[in-house]
């Protein structure tokens, strides 16, 4: 019953140590990310209590689609396999 109730709520804002178990990045990058300014406090992610970091899922995923894709900013003297 729970699982099931849990799957038709929105879920919005999951603790850091859930983000990186689904998604697989280590939560140094994760930590790194909102303590440099890279992520938002606020809407990124919040601090409740000392030890609690939350993400905020919908932010996050929006600031993933805005990153450039790795091929789109490579350095213009890397050449293509064709043209070798």
């Amino acid at each position: 019953m729970q699982q099931t109730i849990n799957a038709l709520l929105p879920l919005n804002w999951v603790r850091a140590e859930r983000y990186c178990e689904l998604t697989g990045e280590p939560l140094n990058t994760v930590r790194d990310r909102a303590s440099s300014g890279i992520w938002a406090p606020g809407l990124h992610f919040k601090r409740i209590g000392q030890r609690t970091l939350v993400l905020n899922l919908a932010a996050i995923t929006d600031w993933f689609n805005k990153q450039p894709h790795v091929e789109s900013v490579a350095p213009s003297y890397i050449v293509p396999k064709s043209q070798r």
